[in-house]
């Protein structure tokens, strides 16, 4: 059984999310497009994720564990530990997965089983995940 586990520093976790499409009419068609804050969630992402060592994508059954890490220098929140503001801990974790897909490092992320996902104040911005064939 495989397991992978990185931890990805960041100065600042992207507020972005896959649930921020915008919609035009173009040449008489209703058009979706990505929102400013997605691509740079992308953007951020995806460069981050180029620097990790490259590796046999992982497929079949997956267990993904994710943790956002988000920079505070309010001790009274790093106390109390989870960030329970915006952005929604589903729609962070699907841009970030969308990546993990991009990059190749899981196959299809219907292949992923089992998900843990937590976000929460530190004293830096990071995201850390764990990949796990089960």
């Amino acid at each position: 059984m495989r397991k992978r586990t990185e931890l990805i520093q960041l100065d600042k976790i992207p507020s972005g999310t896959a649930q921020q499409r915008r919609v035009a009419y173009v040449n008489g068609r209703i058009t979706s497009y990505p929102s400013k804050s997605l691509e740079e969630a992308r953007r951020i992402y995806h460069k981050a994720l180029s620097k990790l060592d490259k590796q046999e994508p992982y497929s079949g059954a997956i267990k993904l564990t994710l943790l956002f890490g988000y920079k505070t220098k309010d001790k009274k929140k790093i106390k109390n530990i989870w960030k329970t503001s915006r952005p929604d801990l589903d729609n962070i974790a699907k841009v970030f997965i969308d990546q993990l897909m991009k990059h190749e490092i899981i196959q299809e992320d219907s292949n992923i089983v089992q998900l843990s996902i937590s976000k929460f104040w530190d004293e830096r911005s990071y995201v850390l995940f764990e990949l796990e064939e089960v």
